[in-house]
């Protein structure tokens, strides 16, 4: 939109900041319905009106040969080596995510009764495959359409091809859709938000403050403190916003997304899976994994790429795959070896 980097940061931060202060878990829930049906309906359409643009996919398959065979090729021209698989399975490994995040957990504990868990299911399956797939034939057919065979990709898509949508936005459509594509870019960073925001402040207050510190507490004494907790989590989000962005000015959304992204999947997603399929699993065992899970995403982002002989495996492999694996084996091992067991179910008479 041509804005200062900092008046955006602060005009969304303000805005969002109202809504979900104010309204609170059930404004989030509304205004996702909205923001998820505008990025369903714009990322379907879009991938829809560059292939009509590009004369169809057999175009778009000839200007990307053109452009370098390697960007159809499944190891990226590498050839299937050990460390071209390791890329290919850090990026086919990021869905693992979905299994544990509590953004979207915390959706279906909201639901009305047990019936509507599977409408539910389906639904998210729909909506990930539409969004996902539209965004990625966006990628697509944006890069032959925005570029050409010997241009770098910066020059046209910005740092790491990332201005790839807005880009085909404005090649394609008139300044009024242009307007309302922003809109579903900002939906997108909205919902997230608001959603981790939210949820943050309820397992503080509620999960932590009342449960464990405070049982006679009652439930209309948190509403207020709710909102405190929320707007204070909301400046600390601002000013860690504000110092990366002085800090690493060349990095991409997406390097930003994944490592957020498997630094809650790694803590989250095995104690998740384990607390629903594996009766062993007990209370130490679940806090010991989701804290070597929340450790090991620095380590191995950071760390295990400079190791010497194995560092180039981890550094294709992300950080993702091993901090998942480890949490997964930490949360058994502790668990086998917790002297008070596995929780037993108390019999009512």
């Amino acid at each position: 939109m041509g804005w200062n980097y900092y008046a955006g940061l602060l005009v969304g931060f303000l805005v969002v900041l109202a809504y979900i202060v104010a309204g609170g878990f059930l404004a989030v829930v509304w205004s996702d319905v909205f923001q998820g049906s505008l990025m369903v309906l714009g990322l379907v359409l879009l991938p829809v009106a560059g292939l009509a643009a590009a004369g169809g996919w057999g175009e778009v398959e000839a200007r990307l040969l053109a452009i370098s065979p390697a960007l159809l090729s499944p190891t990226g021209g590498e050839g299937f080596g050990l460390l071209s698989v390791f890329s290919i399975l850090a990026l086919a490994l990021i869905g693992i995510g979905f299994l544990g995040s509590p953004q979207i957990f915390v959706r279906f504990l909201a639901l009305r009764d047990e019936g509507e868990i599977r409408y539910g299911t389906w639904v998210a399956i729909l909506w990930t495959v539409l969004a996902d797939g539209g965004a990625v034939l966006t990628g697509m057919i944006g890069r032959p359409l925005l570029t050409t065979p010997g241009t770098p990709v910066e020059a046209a898509l910005g740092n790491g091809g990332q201005e790839v949508l807005p880009a085909l936005v404005e090649h394609l459509f008139p300044a009024v859709l242009v307007g309302l594509y922003i809109a579903i870019v900002l939906s997108a960073i909205m919902s997230t938000v608001d959603s981790l925001l939210v949820l943050a402040s309820s397992a503080a207050v509620r999960d932590y403050y009342q449960k464990v510190r405070h049982p006679e507490l009652p439930d209309d004494r948190l509403v207020p403190m709710s909102r405190a907790v929320t707007f204070a989590l909301a400046l600390v989000a601002l000013l860690v916003a504000l110092v990366v962005s002085v800090l690493s000015p060349t990095r991409t959304i997406f390097w930003f997304v994944i490592f957020g992204w498997s630094g809650i999947a790694a803590t989250f997603c095995p104690t998740m899976i384990l607390s629903l399929f594996w009766k062993g699993l007990t209370r130490r065992g679940a806090l010991a994994a989701m804290v070597a899970g929340f450790a090991a995403v620095p380590f191995f982002k950071f760390v295990a790429p400079g190791l010497p002989v194995v560092g180039p495996y981890f550094a294709a492999l992300e950080e993702l795959p091993p901090a998942f694996a480890l949490s997964m084996v930490v949360a058994v091992v502790a668990s086998l070896l917790d002297p008070r067991g596995p929780p037993r179910d108390v019999e009512l008479t």
